[in-house]
């Protein structure tokens, strides 16, 4: 009688302690990270903008005595937001696959990671596409162009590129910039830059040696990727172009204080305290047959330019290698 085979003596089942998905971390995405987030109650409203000269300007004189004082007044006006619409998206769990479905298979969390990823990659799109890109800030210089590409490591130096930028918005603001936000290329550019390293002496270069070489409270790397062309050909990349943006955000929001921008969030939509900031609602859907349940996810913000001299934006700053 012929000897099992192995094949006969082991059936392949699926293993319970792993699985395989290409998901990103949330502090990859940097769209809620570059403002300051403020709550509001409406999905629209008015917010009060003093004019930049009213603080930066000294009218005050010597007074002579029995004299008036020097005296004057300063300009108010109002601006606007609006949520627009949520940011949604939603898979559908039956109670088939739910009870099919072998470990380690979780298909109402894999769902659930599956749809705050969704989310969280198009706002980082939409983020990008509105705020990371040249034409926004009234700060600007263009790689190859006003300024050497920063790989160009013969004739770039980002340090005193940065420092001429953190000057700028100083001298036009009264804010030293706190944020440099800047895509992984660039970040792995700056990483290797003979001068930086030079200033840098036997450290290891991460996050925070570098804020503090640019002296910036917090260094951003915008490292969200996805997927662009036909599915299942595609390609992935980095969602953030190879820019650099230096700016100045108020820590919190808070009265008569600039910031180059704010991100709007309605309260009660689960953005507070979190970094994900996606709200999951479990919707049963029985007409798509008993006990189907649709996981939906919503993230209700919206982001607005209010400074735009508080920004100084590096456009293109890492030349394309073939």
């Amino acid at each position: 009688m012929p000897s099992p085979t192995l094949n006969m003596a082991h059936v392949d089942r699926p293993l319970t302690n792993m699985s395989i998905a290409y998901m990103q971390s949330a502090t990859g995405f940097v769209f809620n990270r570059v403002f300051p987030l403020v709550y509001v109650e409406k999905e629209s409203d008015k917010y009060y903008v003093f004019d930049i000269e009213t603080f930066l300007r000294g009218r005050a004189r010597r007074r002579a005595d029995g004299t008036e004082s020097a005296g004057g007044g300063y300009k108010l006006s109002t601006d606007s937001y609006s949520l627009g619409d949520p940011f949604a998206f939603h898979k559908d769990v039956t109670k088939r696959e739910r009870d099919n479905a072998d470990k380690p298979l979780d298909p109402d969390r894999n769902a659930t990671d599956f749809v705050t990823q969704n989310i969280l990659i198009t706002a980082e799109e939409e983020w990008v596409g509105n705020f990371f890109k040249p034409g926004v800030w009234d700060g600007q210089k263009i790689g190859g162009d006003t300024t050497p590409f920063w790989n160009d490591y013969a004739s770039s130096n980002p340090i005193t590129a940065v420092a001429d930028a953190r000057l700028w918005i100083w001298k036009n603001t009264g804010r030293k910039p706190n944020k440099f936000t800047v895509d992984p290329t660039t970040d792995e550019v700056l990483k290797n830059h003979p001068l930086i390293l030079d200033r840098t002496e036997g450290q290891v270069i991460d996050a925070n040696v570098l804020a503090k070489l640019f002296e910036v409270d917090e260094y951003l790397v915008a490292g969200g990727v996805h997927r662009t062309g036909a599915e299942g050909v595609g390609t992935g990349d980095f969602i953030a172009g190879k820019h650099a943006l230096l700016s100045y955000a108020a820590p919190n929001p808070a009265k008569e204080m600039p910031s180059c921008g704010y991100t709007f969030a309605k309260t009660g939509s689960g953005v507070e305290g979190v970094d994900k900031g996606v709200r999951i609602a479990r919707i049963p859907m029985d007409v798509l047959g008993i006990g189907t349940q649709r996981i939906e996810g919503e993230l209700f913000i919206n982001a607005k330019v209010t400074g735009q001299p508080l920004g100084f934006f590096f456009a293109d700053i890492v030349e394309q290698v073939a």
